[in-house]
């Protein structure tokens, strides 16, 4: 999505002077996200790993505002490889939603990566099973119940 204009909506994946344009916009829109990606990374860290290109952006938006964003990151294996995407938010995913989830797809299919996985609350999952998204497993966290003592041994936390 290079160049964004401020009139007309664009839809994909948001790299070069479109990025440098949006990067406060972006910053914002990730600190307002509820928790997903900032219970794993400071702000700081986030915006660096997008500066440096280990987080992609994708959007629909022009050069005033952000209507939907999405952060991927890309696992690649010898047998499969998998684009990950977090869903930060916006306003209007019944619009841009599945044309960014289209044009998502198409990039995928041209960098041979096999398919798309989405991490998301259930409102997002509900939205994305109109898209075709299956939940073939479901995601469970548990805390690590350990930590690491001065000398180098496992404790249990209290």
């Amino acid at each position: 999505m290079e160049a964004l204009g401020t009139s007309s909506v664009r839809v994909g994946k948001i790299e070069g002077s479109s990025l440098a344009v949006l990067f406060d916009t972006i910053r914002a829109m990730v600190e307002d996200h509820p928790r997903g990606i900032l219970d794993f990374a400071t702000i700081d860290e986030v915006m660096e790993s997008i500066a440096n290109g280990s987080l992609q952006v994708w959007g629909a938006g022009n050069a005033i505002e952000l209507k939907l964003l999405a952060l991927t990151t890309i696992s690649m294996f010898k047998k499969k490889s998998a684009l990950f995407v977090t869903w930060i938010g916006g306003s209007e995913f019944a619009t841009y939603g599945p044309q960014l989830l289209d044009v998502a797809e198409k990039w995928c299919a041209m960098n041979g990566v096999h398919e798309i996985q989405a991490s998301a609350t259930p409102g997002w999952g509900k939205r994305l099973g109109k898209l075709g998204f299956v939940a073939p497993r479901i995601e469970l966290i548990k805390a690590i119940s350990y930590v690491k003592t001065d000398d180098g041994q496992l404790a249990r936390k209290n």
